[in-house]
């Protein structure tokens, strides 16, 4: 039990990191053709599109990658 907890655990501080990623590469502009945006953006979209279809944007603001770390940040405290 404790190794699936451990697991979810660096699992859910992975996909932080991920988006955390996505946000920075987000204030540069990034070539379709690299692979390391192309493999971020794949990783997060799926967090962050269905976030984004509640939450819409203020401004120039996108709060969709503030919310989904807080709540991967609230799964880890609260449920690990």
């Amino acid at each position: 039990m404790t190794f699936i907890l451990k697991f979810l655990y660096f699992f859910c501080q992975a996909l932080t990191m991920a988006v955390v990623a996505r946000v920075v590469l987000s204030w540069f502009s990034s070539q379709p053709s690299n692979f390391l945006a192309r493999f971020i953006f794949a990783i997060t979209e799926p967090l962050l599109w269905p976030v984004r279809k509640v939450i819409p944007r203020v401004w120039v603001f996108d709060l969709a990658p503030m919310i989904v770390v807080l709540l991967l940040q609230a799964i880890i405290v609260f449920v690990l």
